[in-house]
Order: C-alpha cells, then structure tokens, then sequence
C-alpha cells in the first residue's frame, strides 16, 4: 500500500492540485456602506442639552450666556449642521480661540 502510494506521488499531487483548482470559491461581496441615519429630534434635544450644559457649567462662559445658555447652544448645532465657524459664545469659554 504504501509502495502504490509512494510510486504514484506525482499523480495524486496533480490530481489533488487540478480538484482544488476547480473548487476555488469566490469571496463573499463586501456589502456597500452605508451612511449613519439623520439623527431624530430626540438625539438632536440630547446634544442641545448637553451644550447648554456644558455652556452653564463652564467657569469662562459669560454671564448671560450662563443665564440663559439655550441661543448659544442652538447656534452651536446649527453651526455644526452648516459646517460654518462655531458662534464666539461657544468657542472663546471652550479655550477654541
């Protein structure tokens, strides 16, 4: 057995090679990417209300905008939405001068 083995290695090597050639799967389909859904009111409230949070707590934040955080804190989402530079009552307490 071993010998009808060994004499015919080349035979099997090819035939073992010519099988697996003819098997080759192709890889699966890399799915498509997909862009994140716009946020919902609920999240874009959540942000708001962080920002005026943030705004409120902030030592270096003006009186009035600490007062009343809220106009800042929209200008900043809209400026966010917008791509535009973010409103002075945001960027000089964050430390973005």
């Amino acid at each position: 057995m071993i010998r009808f083995i060994s004499e015919r290695r080349p035979l099997l090597l090819g035939l073992l090679l010519t099988l697996g050639a003819c098997t080759t799967r192709l890889p699966a389909p890399v799915p498509a990417c997909v862009a994140p859904p716009p946020p919902t009111a609920e999240v874009e409230r959540a942000q708001l209300s962080l920002t005026a949070s943030a705004l409120q707590l902030n030592p270096y934040t003006d009186a009035a905008t600490r007062a009343d955080p809220y106009p800042c804190a929209r200008a900043v989402s809209e400026a966010q939405q917008h791509h535009t530079p973010l409103p002075r009552c945001y960027y000089i307490p964050m430390g973005l001068q």
